[in-house]
């Protein structure tokens, strides 16, 4: 069975995006384990920022849109320690794919 660590921020988003991945998962007969990573220190040793701002939500796809090749931000899909997809909400059709490469 597959641990998935889904790191975000405390916000309703993260959860969101924790029960996106689970029913997909459950949609592609995939057997996981998943896990909600809120804690800062685990998120920075992971090497991802958390780029919500106090009192602000600029939104997960819109917060990085001039991501440079090293930053990765929260939400982040995290499986056997390897960050799958970061940065941003993926669309269904992006979502899909990394899943579908772990059957």
């Amino acid at each position: 069975m597959l641990e998935i660590k889904i790191y975000g921020s405390k916000c309703a988003t993260t959860d969101f995006y924790k029960e996106y991945f689970e029913g997909l998962f459950i949609d592609e007969g995939i057997k996981a384990n998943f896990e909600i990573i809120q804690d800062a220190d685990k998120m920075e040793l992971m090497g991802l920022d958390i780029g919500c701002m106090y009192g602000y939500c600029p939104g997960c796809n819109n917060a990085h849109l001039d991501l440079k090749e090293n930053e990765k931000y929260v939400p982040a899909i995290v499986v056997n320690d390897k960050i799958l997809y970061h940065s941003f909400f993926p669309k269904k059709d992006v979502a899909l794919e990394i899943v579908r490469t772990l059957k």
